[in-house]
């Protein structure tokens, strides 16, 4: 881990003196950890569904802050949590075998 003497002079980067007034900066940051954050896919499937409503939530608010794209991916991440999860087979009234996932949307399923 590297120390920058300049960093550390008076908790300031010149020391007490105020930084000098200029039309841009350099910060240099240094990463001193990461946490991935959890594995959600090794979760048993009731606490998948517990961090999944809170990710919901938080893509609900970055959606209301209008920060579309990062909401987009969380909403995608929730899906990808549940991807193994078998869709509904859904017979249409005279559609058998291959060909029932080729109808039409307003097409209603056998009562």
């Amino acid at each position: 881990m590297g120390r920058d003497v300049s960093f550390l002079a008076g908790g300031l980067p010149f020391g007490d003196q105020p930084l000098p007034r200029a039309k841009s900066y350099t910060i240099r940051v240094t990463l001193l950890d990461f946490n991935p954050g959890p594995d959600a896919a090794s979760f048993d499937e009731e606490d998948r569904l517990t961090f999944a409503l809170r990710r919901k939530a938080e893509a609900n608010r970055l959606f209301k802050e209008a920060r579309f794209r990062l909401s987009r991916r969380r909403y995608r991440d929730i899906t990808e949590l549940f991807h193994h999860l078998d869709r509904p087979k859904v017979k249409a009234c005279g559609v058998t075998g291959a060909g029932w996932n080729k109808i039409s949307p307003e097409v209603l399923p056998c009562k």
